[in-house]
């Protein structure tokens, strides 16, 4: 009895491994005798190329997240706001819908948002480059009327 479930598994082992491995050559075959008189053959394969396989690695690449960044203005541009946050320099991306805004959330120009300047920026984040879609200036005071 012990023998039929070694064959099964050997036999399963043998189709599993030989299946995916139908465009490859063999490199090295190794062979292991198990105490019941069953055989387990590993074959480690090379692409028809000659070269080893290797196993594929993921993309290391960090994809953009939506998030909040709060720091200070260090370069204003016409398309673009460079600030500080975690230590870390950001560029936020200015379009046409970007929205900007004071700190009550009522609308201003970029002309408005300066150096030294506490901002929020919310957006598409990916690396250091933030795709602004808010950009609300926190220091900018209330124009009263």
């Amino acid at each position: 009895m012990n023998k039929f479930i070694t064959v099964g598994v050997s036999v399963a082992l043998s189709l599993s491994i030989a299946l995916p491995a139908l465009a490859f050559v063999p490199a090295s075959t190794s062979t292991d005798s198990a105490s019941t008189g069953a055989s387990v053959t590993a074959t480690q394969t090379t692409p028809l190329g000659g070269a080893p396989s290797t196993p594929k690695v993921s993309n290391t690449k960090k994809k953009a997240i939506l998030k909040t960044l709060q720091g200070k203005v260090s370069v204003v541009n016409t398309d673009s706001l460079t600030f500080a946050s975690g230590g870390k320099e950001y560029t936020a991306q200015l379009t046409t819908s970007t929205e900007l805004m004071n700190r009550t959330r009522k609308p201003v120009a970029l002309v408005d948002i300066r150096v030294g300047d506490t901002v929020r920026v919310y957006g598409l984040v990916n690396l250091l480059t933030v795709k602004a879609q808010l950009v609300r200036d926190i220091t900018l005071p209330v124009k009263v009327k």
